[in-house]
């Protein structure tokens, strides 16, 4: 993994702002989850070049500094078996 990223740093960094993304979508079912109603506090920041990323859980961020361009605009959803069931496009 270490020569894909030093290959393509700007892609990894891209998959890494995902990857905040999802800890944070994760951090919130688990505090939902909770019996005490206790949060789990964990700084979620991403360090990238002369800034930092933190993910709030914003439409907003997810359109601007979360948002992803893929080459490939059509995505196949399949079910459990592995059937192709429809298919979505990005926007």
């Amino acid at each position: 993994m270490t020569t894909l990223a030093n290959k393509n740093f700007e892609n990894t960094f891209q998959i890494a702002k995902q990857v905040l993304v999802v800890r944070w979508a994760c951090k919130h079912l688990l505090d939902s989850k909770c019996p005490s109603n206790a949060q789990l506090i964990r700084e979620m920041r991403l360090y990238h070049k002369d800034t930092s990323y933190e993910f709030k859980g914003t439409i907003g961020e997810i359109e601007k500094d979360f948002r992803v361009d893929y080459d490939f605009r059509n995505v196949e959803l399949y079910d459990a078996n592995g059937n192709k069931t429809s298919e979505y496009i990005i926007k």
